[in-house]
C-alpha cells in the first residue's frame, strides 16, 4: 500500500486513465495493484486483454480504449472486496488461470507467467483478508460499544463527549444555537 500523499498522486493517475470514472478519489480508497491481464471469455474461451486496477475495497475490470490522449480504459466492471473469493485454476488450454469471484460478477482470468499468477493471487488474497479483519473490528467494537451503552444505560452518569469531539455542521452560539449533553449517553446535539 502506498503512503497517502502517493496513494493520491496514484488515485489522480487512475482517475485521468480512466476519463473522471467517479469515486476513485477518495481517501477511503486505497491503491493496491494494477496490470494488464486476459481474460478467458465463457462462450469461445477466447483470452481477451483486459486491465485490471485493485484497491482496498474494490477491483476495476477495465478495457483498454485506444485514444492518444486522455482516457486509456473504459471500466466494465466493479467488483466489491467485499464477499470475494480468489480460486487457483487448471485449464491444459491456457496455463496461468486463476478465478475472481464477487458478488457483482466472476472472471477467469489468465496470467502471462506462473509468478504474475501467484503475484495476483497473492494481493487478491491479502486485501480480502485485510478487509475482512478490519470489517470484523468494526462489527466487534460497534457490538460491544451497542452492549455496554445499552446494558449501562441511565444506570450511571455517562462519560460526556467533548464538545470538540463533534462535527456539527451549523455553527453555534450562547445567544441562538446551543450544545446539550444527553444524560443517558453523553453525546451533544445542537438545539
Amino acid at each position: 500500500m502506498l503512503v497517502s500523499q502517493d496513494n493520491l498522486k496514484k488515485l489522480l493517475e487512475i482517475y485521468e486513465m480512466l476519463g473522471e470514472e467517479e469515486d476513485i478519489i477518495n481517501a477511503s480508497n486505497e491503491f493496491i495493484k494494477e496490470g494488464h491481464i486476459l481474460k478467458l471469455a465463457a462462450r469461445n474461451a477466447s483470452a481477451m486483454d483486459r486491465y485490471l486496477f485493485l484497491f482496498n475495497n474494490m477491483l476495476l475490470y477495465c478495457v483498454p480504449k485506444f485514444s492518444l490522449v486522455g482516457q486509456k480504459y473504459t471500466v466494465r466492471t466493479r467488483i466489491g472486496i467485499d464477499g470475494m473469493q480468489v480460486l487457483e485454476t487448471s485449464n491444459e488450454e491456457y496455463p496461468h488461470t486463476f478465478q475472481v469471484s464477487g458478488k457483482e460478477r466472476t472472471l477467469e482470468l489468465q496470467a502471462r507467467s506462473e509468478q504474475e499468477k501467484e503475484d495476483w493471487i497473492k494481493a487478491f488474497q491479502e486485501t480480502i483478508a485485510i478487509f475482512r479483519q478490519k470489517n470484523e473490528t468494526f462489527k466487534s467494537a460497534s457490538k460491544e460499544v451497542e452492549e455496554v451503552s445499552m446494558a449501562e444505560l441511565g444506570r450511571r452518569a455517562p462519560r460526556w463527549i467533548r464538545d470538540n469531539e463533534v462535527m456539527i455542521k451549523e455553527p453555534f452560539n450562547a445567544l441562538t444555537r446551543h450544545r446539550h449533553h444527553c444524560r443517558a449517553c453523553g453525546y451533544v446535539s445542537n438545539t
